[in-house]
């Protein structure tokens, strides 16, 4: 279990600094400035094609009625949902990939359009509180933090580098231990296909 100052300490070594803070809120500038991307790397984090555990969630959907002519079904788009990754069968059987939108309905609210009956949406969650990150998360996430600060917080492009070839290997690293802790149907991570449509 991590807490935000944890993270973004994490980060700050990551970045070869002594600096360590003790709030987000402190007037430090390491502090000012990881504090105010945080939420939104998070988030980045998240929305990445690998389908993290802890924010994985299947809701069946809400049927709004009044579809658009090319679909059968127009759905109410969770309010949690950060990335829609795809559509199940209510009954669970086996299928190929059931063809989904994500629209705007006319006014400010997003709905997904489909022609299976009684979908089921397979998503990534908007979870931004840091004692439900998983290790592996938590270890990209303070990478990742890295990567957005280098530059204004050590002024050196090859720290910033050197960060990224840090995110890429915690999110191989991140990759390896999801996939070899479940064997689930669905697969874990999305297919060139399904990445394009997002």
């Amino acid at each position: 279990m991590s807490s935000q100052v944890e993270i973004m300490n994490l980060a700050l070594v990551n970045l070869g600094t002594s600096e360590q803070i003790q709030s987000p809120t402190e007037k430090s500038r390491a502090a000012q400035v990881l504090s105010g991307i945080f939420t939104a790397c998070v988030e980045s984090l998240l929305a990445e094609p690998l389908l993290w555990p802890f924010a994985t969630k299947r809701e069946a959907l809400a049927d709004m009625g009044t579809p658009p002519q090319d679909w059968s079904f127009r759905y109410r788009y969770p309010s949690d949902c950060l990335r829609a990754r795809n559509i199940l069968r209510a009954d669970g059987e086996d299928r190929p990939v059931i063809p989904f939108e994500v629209a705007w309905d006319g006014s400010s609210a997003r709905v997904i359009l489909s022609d299976e009956e009684d979908a089921v949406l397979r998503y990534t969650a908007r979870i931004v509180n840091p004692t439900v990150f998983d290790p592996a998360f938590v270890d990209a996430l303070s990478w990742y933090l890295s990567v957005r600060a280098g530059l204004s917080l050590t002024d050196s492009p090859s720290v910033r580098q050197d960060a990224e070839v840090g995110y890429g290997r915690a999110l191989r690293r991140a990759y390896a231990a999801i996939g070899n802790e479940s064997k689930p149907k669905e697969p874990l991570f999305l297919s060139e296909a399904e990445r394009a449509r997002q």
